[in-house]
């Protein structure tokens, strides 16, 4: 099964220290694009256990894992985000539900307001997080933890 991990650029130094030995010897380990790190752990190296991204969550760090497995569609995807609040927010996404249902959207193809409605709810409800504003929630999260222990 290959893992990856992905979370803000500019929480490199923080991040790379805790997982720089289970990325194996991979020269391509981790990746840069438009302000998002990935890492990549490769299956024959240990996978992020949970231990680990509770540390991470801990730090009040945004984060996504995805887990692929050897399986076409068994994989699954979990984004760790904070709220405005500072509440930690957890969504895992299965990749084979990640597509509407054929069934559904051929019920609904004479209900034009139904099939608008069920494509908009699909949509939100497999989307990514978003990474805005997630250094501050992250801080706002740390905050409350330190202050109700």
């Amino acid at each position: 099964m290959d893992t990856t991990l992905s979370t803000l650029s500019v929480l490199h130094p923080i991040i790379f220290p805790m997982i720089k030995s289970r990325l194996g010897d991979r020269k391509d380990s981790w990746q840069a694009w438009q302000g998002i790190n990935t890492y990549y752990f490769s299956s024959d190296s240990e996978s992020l256990e949970p231990d680990l991204c509770t540390r991470i969550c801990k730090l009040g760090i945004p984060f996504n894992i995805s887990a692929d497995s050897d399986r076409s569609m068994d994989g699954e995807d979990h984004y760790v985000r904070f709220s405005s609040t500072g509440k930690l927010i957890r969504k895992m996404v299965l990749q084979n539900e990640r597509y509407p249902s054929l069934n559904t959207l051929e019920e609904l193809k004479n209900d034009h307001a139904g099939l608008i409605y069920y494509i908009n709810t699909f949509s939100e409800s497999v989307a990514e997080p978003s990474w805005d504003n997630q250094i501050e929630y992250g801080r706002i999260y740390r905050a409350r933890r330190l202050i109700t222990g």
